[in-house]
């Protein structure tokens, strides 16, 4: 059996390894999201970083690479200014192997993390890893970010891993720092940030009130404050997607005013009731783990995961390539599967079968050869996108008596390093 759980590890891993080289070598997405985060950098680095939410600005008296609206906060594009030091196709190189560096580095940490709870729950490491890798392979969230030329993305989803490891073990200082860098870079995950602050206490809280204030104040002190008050109203906007650019638990509603032509005013009321019940869900979750004798260990490392989970199911857009932290949850219920009974481990499979469909070429190929004119069209377009987060919240609802035994493991109780 580990001589079997071995091949298949290799397998996978060669897998990845010509996929990754693939999507470095191919110059795909040059003018979708990587055009957008190098006219970024490049306004900061040629001192026009008041231009920044101009998108038909020029740059140093020439055209923008994408002419699209930034939704990043104004620090934020100081740390995309090095790609401006190069040629728009060299710098497309360079950043898909940065995204490839933070995803290696997220899983690998992610995958030595959880394992020690996989041996414990029957499984030998080997079994784990080759789980873990075959998994990780099917988790298109993680491998769209090649097609649009690069993406943030990456970085966030090892800053969240991050943030969990040193939140669940109690360094409330560095894991505030991760996640005030996280929703500098995605301002969209301030949901997560948000109720992660609410949920983890005072001493939590302080840490990213003072995380928070330096950050916000070196902000300031370099742009301007007139710069972040177009950065808030940019904010305010944004808020319908068609399901093509959208897999958030309510992207059915945005479907629907294709049928009708316009926007009927329940349409948004039948949104917000959407993903307000999800959030009840997460809560309910949280309400019932308090009579759980956990150690202070599990309980942060649930908090965490239900803050990851509140903050893609409020979410009212999610790109496919957001999803990908869901695998942060995903991989410790993979690692406890045999814990959580079998309606819960067919949902888990479910989840990551329709998250192994969240790939941007088969979508826009939908996009191309389905009349997205016709009602059935865009509601079964919409439930097949939203399929991975409303099978999460099943699954959520489905535990949420049964949270006990997935964290009364020993290696909980015992000192994590």
């Amino acid at each position: 059996m580990t001589l079997r759980s071995d091949h298949i590890s290799v397998l996978a891993a060669l897998a990845l390894s010509v996929g990754i080289i693939a999507g470095i070598a191919l110059p795909a997405g040059s003018g979708w999201d990587f055009a957008n985060f190098y006219d970024a950098g490049h306004k900061a680095a040629a001192g026009q970083i008041q231009d920044l939410y101009n998108p038909a600005a020029t740059i140093e008296g020439k055209r923008a690479e994408a002419e699209l609206p930034y939704w990043g906060t104004p620090l934020s594009a100081f740390l995309l200014a090095p790609l401006a030091w190069m040629q728009p196709s060299r710098a497309m190189v360079i950043f898909k192997i940065q995204n490839t560096a933070a995803l290696l580095l997220g899983l690998w940490l992610l995958y030595r993390y959880h394992s020690r709870f996989a041996v414990e729950n029957g499984f030998s490491r080997e079994q784990y890893r080759a789980a873990f890798l075959v998994a990780a392979l099917l988790f298109q969230p993680f491998w769209t970010v090649y097609r649009v030329g690069g993406q943030t993305t990456p970085t966030i989803f090892l800053g969240l891993v991050l943030a969990m490891i040193c939140f669940t073990s109690g360094r409330y200082l560095a894991a505030a720092i991760c996640m005030v860098a996280v929703v500098t870079i995605k301002p969209a995950f301030i949901l997560m940030f948000v109720f992660l602050t609410a949920i983890a206490g005072l001493r939590f809280l302080g840490f990213v009130v003072v995380a928070g204030a330096v950050a916000g104040g070196a902000s300031l002190l370099i742009t301007g404050w007139s710069l972040h008050q177009r950065f808030l109203e940019r904010l305010g906007t944004g808020w319908i997607s068609p399901w093509f650019f959208n897999s958030s638990l309510t992207v059915i509603f945005d479907n629907l005013r294709g049928i009708a032509g316009h926007d009927e005013p329940w349409f948004g009321a039948a949104s917000i009731m959407i993903r307000g019940t999800a959030g009840l869900v997460v809560i309910a979750g949280l309400v019932s783990s308090r009579r759980c004798a956990w150690s202070d260990e599990a309980r942060r490392h649930f908090k965490f995961s239900m803050a990851i989970a509140f903050g893609l199911l409020l979410m009212p857009i999610v790109w496919e390539h957001y999803l990908a932290m869901l695998f942060v949850p995903l991989s410790y219920l993979l690692a406890v599967v045999r814990r959580i009974g079998r309606p819960a481990q067919t949902l888990l499979l479910l989840i990551c079968a329709f998250c192994a469909t969240q790939n941007v070429v088969l979508v826009m190929w939908l996009r191309t050869h389905l009349n997205n004119h016709v009602g059935w069209v865009l509601v079964s377009t919409a439930l097949f996108k939203s399929a991975p987060l409303l099978l999460f919240t099943l699954l959520l609802w489905w535990q949420r008596k049964r949270w006990s035994g997935v964290y009364e493991i020993k290696s909980w109780v015992r000192e994590l390093s």
